[in-house]
C-alpha cells in the first residue's frame, strides 16, 4: 500500500509549478504518490504537467475550474496513500520533508508542523510547538500556544479519518481550513506536533489567497460566520469560544459600511455568549463583547 498520496492542486501556476513537483519528486523515500490536479487553468499549466506523466509516481488529473476545495475533495477521493499531505502548487518542501514526517508519523490521526515563509529576499521560519495527545488536548494546547494552527498544509492526515468522518472542504468559501481543520483536532483520537518547518510557504503577490480588497475581506468574513453557524452546536465549548472569537476577529479587516452589518449578525447571534468566562481574564473579556464587541478585537 502507499503511505502518503500528495494532492497538489494547481490552478494558473505555471510560474510555480516545476518548483513545487521537482521539491516533491526529490523525495528519499518512494513509498508515495502524487496527485496533480489542474483546476482549469487558463495558462501553460496543463502542457507543463504533462511533461511530468511518464512518471510513475505522478497522477495526472485535468478538470473544469472547481475552486481549491473542491479540487481537494477530487484530490482525497483518487488517493491511494495512507496519509494525506496537500501541497499548494506555488509552494514547495524541503528535501528531508517525508525523511522526517517517516521518523514521526506512529498511527496518528494527524500530525502537524509548522512551515517557512518565503519572500522574495528572505525567510522566516514559524516553527512548532511538540507534543502528543489526543484530539482535545491537542486543541487546547495549539489554543494556548497562540501559533496559527488552521492550514491544512500543515497536517500529515490519516486519509481514512477523513473519508470515514465525511471530513471535506466546503464549496465556495475562503477559510474552508479553519472551517474543517480545528474540528477534525478536536475530535481526532491522536494528534501529534513537531518542531519541523519544511513547509515552504511562498508568498506572492498575485496569489489568491493572499491579497486583500474590501470586498473579498467581507465574504471571508461572512464565511467564517457560516462556519461558526455549523459547528455551533458542538458541545465542546472551548471548540465554540473558538469560533466566536474568529467571527469576532473578522471586525478588524472589514470597512465602515461592512463592519456595521457584520456586527449586527454578531448581536443577533449573541456570539459573546460563546465566549469562555472560565478565569478572570476570559470573564472580563466576556463582559466587554457584550458592552461592545471593538473593545476586545485584537489590533
Amino acid at each position: 500500500m502507499i503511505k502518503y498520496s500528495f494532492i497538489v492542486p494547481c490552478y494558473n501556476g505555471e510560474k510555480y509549478i516545476v518548483k513545487c513537483l521537482d521539491s516533491i519528486l526529490k523525495q528519499t523515500s518512494n513509498n508515495y504518490e502524487v496527485i496533480v490536479i489542474n483546476d482549469g487553468s487558463t495558462d501553460n499549466s496543463i502542457n507543463i504537467i504533462n511533461k511530468y506523466k511518464n512518471d510513475k509516481k505522478i497522477v495526472i488529473i485535468n478538470q473544469n475550474n472547481m475552486g481549491l476545495s473542491l479540487t481537494r475533495n477530487n484530490g482525497i477521493n483518487k488517493a491511494k496513500g495512507e496519509y494525506l499531505i496537500f501541497v499548494d502548487c506555488d509552494d514547495y518542501i524541503q528535501n528531508d520533508f517525508l525523511k522526517t514526517i517517516d521518523k514521526n508519523l506512529n498511527d496518528e490521526d494527524m500530525l502537524k508542523i509548522g512551515y517557512t515563509l518565503v519572500y522574495d529576499n528572505k525567510e522566516e521560519v514559524i516553527n512548532n510547538i511538540s507534543f502528543e495527545s489526543n484530539g482535545e488536548q491537542a486543541f487546547k494546547k495549539l489554543i494556548d500556544s497562540r501559533l496559527m494552527f488552521e492550514m491544512s498544509q500543515q497536517y500529515i492526515i490519516k486519509k481514512d479519518y477523513m473519508i470515514d468522518n465525511n471530513y471535506y472542504f466546503e464549496k465556495n468559501k475562503y477559510h474552508e481550513d479553519l472551517g474543517l481543520i480545528p474540528y477534525m483536532i478536536i475530535n481526532a483520537k491522536k494528534v501529534k506536533s513537531i518542531p519541523y518547518s519544511g513547509y515552504m510557504y511562498v508568498q506572492t503577490n498575485n496569489s489568491i489567497t493572499r491579497n486583500s480588497d474590501a470586498k473579498k475581506e467581507n465574504k471571508k468574513a461572512l464565511d467564517v460566520l457560516y462556519f461558526f453557524d455549523k459547528y455551533k452546536n458542538t458541545n465542546n465549548k472551548l471548540f465554540q469560544s473558538y469560533m466566536a472569537n474568529a467571527c469576532i476577529n473578522k471586525l478588524k479587516y472589514l470597512d465602515k459600511e461592512d463592519k456595521i452589518k457584520y456586527k449586527k449578525e454578531l448581536k443577533t447571534r449573541k456570539i459573546y455568549k460563546y465566549l469562555l468566562s472560565n478565569n478572570l481574564k476570559r470573564k472580563i473579556k466576556k463582559i466587554l463583547a457584550f458592552i461592545n464587541l471593538d473593545l476586545i478585537v485584537y489590533r
